[in-house]
């Protein structure tokens, strides 16, 4: 018997998109393979805010810094998922302990 939401929402696709490697997660091993690519990966997120505190005042500039700190977010947890090394490596290289 078949369930009734296989028709609404097929998962072939799916499936078969996570055998085959995600262009995206590619371009990402690549780009955090070299220093030069961390280093600009790592000015993209300071330059979202992506460490820092979204607060402001101004509640139009808090909801621009909210935009800018989760578009941040979201590429720092992919890089965290797909080169958790290099990542490792990106902080070091530009945190100064």
């Amino acid at each position: 018997m078949s369930d009734s939401n296989d028709d609404i929402f097929p998962d072939d696709d799916v499936k078969k998109d996570k055998k085959k490697p995600n262009l995206q997660s590619l371009a990402i091993q690549n780009i955090m393979r070299t220093e030069g690519g961390r280093d600009f990966i790592w000015g993209q997120l300071q330059s979202c805010g992506t460490f820092e505190s979204m607060f402001n005042i101004n509640p139009v500039q808090s909801a621009y810094n909210s935009g800018m700190r989760d578009a941040g977010v979201r590429l720092d947890r992919e890089i965290k998922e797909v080169t958790p090394e290099y990542y490792v490596q990106m902080v070091k290289e530009n945190i100064n302990w």
